[in-house]
């Protein structure tokens, strides 16, 4: 719960003109990025919400 807060609750230094945080995940097929995603969104939403698309197939999801 205190990472939660703390993510939560993160404020940029004032003197940067940064407005959000983009973060890369990079693994293997199956390797639970997609899970990452939607474990951490649910985590702040409060109820499950899958917002990444997953699959298991020998090819990614990705459309594009």
């Amino acid at each position: 719960m205190k990472l939660k807060r703390e993510v939560r609750n993160f404020i940029y230094p004032t003197k940067s003109k940064i407005t959000v945080a983009n973060i890369l995940l990079l693994g293997l097929v199956e390797a639970g990025k997609s899970g990452f995603v939607n474990t951490i969104y649910s985590c702040f939403r409060g109820c499950y919400t899958a917002v990444a698309n997953s699959g298991s197939t020998a090819e990614s999801v990705t459309t594009k």
